[in-house]
């Protein structure tokens, strides 16, 4: 996907590594928030850290993904595929492995519930953590539609939807308004975001002070003061981009170390994690149910978390070798043909970047193929 770096700019590495492994620590977090929600663990280091993370995981996966580096921006033409039916055909494909599985889990009264559930679900309210997937594509649409909309407007209007919410009983467009902020944040500060992470890297004594300070006072209100976010959330904007900017710095600092290969691994490829750990979860809760099997400690936790995170990746890697592989990657029918592309039309046709910078890439891959749409 990247080609040769730009003499004068600096490296891809340098510039962008960072965010893999922000990405790989956002998603690893939210598969230990969902161990310890389906466990129902309420006290115990396990459940200590899924509380210190709550304000940065999901918004910053979401902010940080509309700042991404440009490394294969899509022509004009090519935008409808690689950023709104790319994430449309994994939320249909992937509705109909979770649906079916928690439909059997749960026995309802005939067949046809199931298939009525499926459609249902893929639409109004996908399932488990599916709905990451559909908000991707409804943004990106969003984010595209509204190009020449001041980014003042846009800002205030997304900081209402925060606040207030959209009055519909369809859950899907509740989750529009709760997260847009951080999407549309990241799209328009993307300049900054990388120049603030190139400060990070040339000041590290004063970023690890701050990083500090940061890590004490955020342990401090979500895990000793176990602060709800849901009835503060002017308290709960402030946490959620002051742990954004946590994620940030931390990731700028520590990237480059060897141990941090694999969490960089996990973030190039924070697909194949997110769309796989659910499975083997969903079953895991079900079976201990069954057996009656107390599960619910820090230790028992942990074990499953890692299961969860081995097993997608493990599925992902026998897949893309069988007809199982379409989990993973679009088939050519499903995807919007580029040809006819002017050459006028290879970059996106968005406001200077004084205004709006230029649209970036959500989720990026490097040898998995659910980037295979992108390309």
């Amino acid at each position: 996907m990247s080609g040769a770096a730009n003499p004068a700019l600096p490296t891809e590495d340098s510039r962008f590594g960072w965010l893999d492994f922000a990405k790989g620590l956002c998603i690893l977090s939210v598969v230990w928030m969902w161990a310890d929600k389906q466990l129902h663990l309420e006290t115990g280091w396990f459940h200590d850290y899924a509380r210190f993370s709550l304000p940065f995981r999901m918004p910053d996966f979401f902010d940080l993904g509309a700042a991404d580096g440009p490394r294969d921006q899509p022509a004009l033409a090519q935008f409808p595929d690689t950023r709104v039916v790319h994430y449309l055909y994994f939320l249909v494909v992937w509705s109909f492995v979770y649906v079916p599985i928690t439909w059997v889990a749960q026995a309802p009264a005939g067949a046809t519930d199931a298939v009525w559930q499926i459609f249902y679900k893929m639409i109004a309210a996908p399932e488990g953590n599916l709905w990451f997937v559909q908000m991707l594509a409804c943004y990106f649409l969003v984010t595209r539609l509204c190009r020449n909309v001041p980014p003042v407007l846009m800002v205030l209007g997304a900081l209402f939807l925060y606040w207030e919410g959209l009055p519909a009983s369809v859950y899907a467009i509740e989750l529009f308004g709760n997260h847009f902020i951080f999407f549309y944040v990241g799209y328009i500060a993307a300049p900054l975001i990388l120049r603030a992470s190139q400060w990070i890297a040339q000041n590290r004594t004063t970023s690890v002070i701050a990083l500090l300070s940061w890590a004490i006072g955020n342990y401090f209100i979500m895990v000793l003061m176990d602060l709800r976010l849901g009835p503060h959330p002017i308290m709960g904007l402030i946490l959620r981009f002051m742990g954004i900017a946590g994620v940030i710095t931390f990731s700028t600092l520590v990237w480059r170390a060897s141990p941090a290969r694999l969490v960089n691994y996990m973030g190039r490829n924070s697909l194949v994690l997110y769309l796989g750990f659910f499975i083997p979860l969903m079953l895991f809760v079900e079976l201990t149910a069954l057996k009656g099997i107390n599960v619910q400690n820090s230790t028992a936790a942990i074990g499953i978390w890692t299961v969860c995170v081995v097993f997608s990746f493990a599925l992902y890697w026998v897949a893309r070798r069988t007809p199982l592989k379409y989990l993973y990657e679009r088939p050519s029918w499903v995807r919007i043909p580029a040809s006819g592309t002017r050459a006028a039309e290879r970059t996106l046709d968005l406001p200077p970047e004084s205004a709006v910078p230029a649209l970036k890439a959500a989720i990026r891959g490097d040898d998995a193929a659910v980037a295979r749409g992108q390309q």
